[in-house]
């Protein structure tokens, strides 16, 4: 005769079997955001450092930004410090969110209320003074979408999908796909070398096969 297992033995214990797992959730919600963040880093690292990742014979230079808020700056994805001085800069603050329930007509209509507002709003408010604010975004189904300010806009470079006030602020959407297709020098001229006051263009130092490492770097790699 098969043994009976023994079952809830008070209401509590009934309640608790019936509530959902909120810690188990919360994990699987936060490793879904890091899927899509380590995914959204390695399209724009394929794209803006191919020359510069043989060079170096770096698998990565752009990666997720660790929890630890190790690497000092903010952002999603950002490039590895150990690169920082041996690479030009890449021209984005990159946030993303990778979330259900909304349409691009909805956003386009009305800006999707709270949360969009708040994920642009986050994005400028850790962007660093000339570098470029971007929000990647995706739901399931849906190909990552790129929202940039208009002024940070280069149509030339993409297909824009629409535009809409956001925080007084005229934003265009386009997908990141569209982004990736193109030459990412285009980009690499808005931003002027560094902290260090080099008042360089990206331009500049960007070799005639497409390469943007450091002539510095070439000089002594060597030895």
């Amino acid at each position: 005769m098969p043994r009976k297992t023994d079952g809830p033995k008070n209401v509590g214990d009934l309640a608790r079997l019936n509530s959902p797992d909120w810690s188990r959730i919360g994990r699987k919600s936060k490793n879904k955001g890091n899927r899509f963040e380590n995914h959204v880093a390695q399209i724009l690292d394929d794209w803006f450092y191919p020359a510069e990742k043989k060079f170096l014979g770096a698998e990565r230079i752009i990666r997720r930004t660790p929890m630890s808020g190790g690497w000092c700056k903010t952002g999603d994805i950002q490039v590895n410090p150990m690169y920082r001085k041996k690479v030009c800069s890449f021209p984005f603050h990159v946030e993303t969110k990778k979330v259900q329930g909304w349409t691009l007509e909805a956003i386009l209509a009305n800006g999707w209320g709270d949360p969009l507002k708040s994920w642009w709003e986050q994005c400028l408010g850790d962007a660093e003074e000339g570098v470029i604010p971007m929000l990647v975004f995706a739901r399931n189904g849906i190909e990552p979408l790129c929202m940039l300010r208009m002024g940070d806009y280069t149509p030339n470079q993409s297909v824009s999908h629409g535009h809409l006030l956001l925080m007084g602020i005229r934003v265009v959407i386009f997908s990141l796909e569209d982004l990736t297709s193109g030459d990412p020098a285009v980009w690499g001229y808005h931003v002027s070398e560094s902290k260090e006051g080099k008042e360089k263009k990206e331009a500049d130092i960007r070799g005639s096969d497409g390469t943007c490492v450091d002539t510095g770097v070439e000089e002594n790699a060597g030895r």
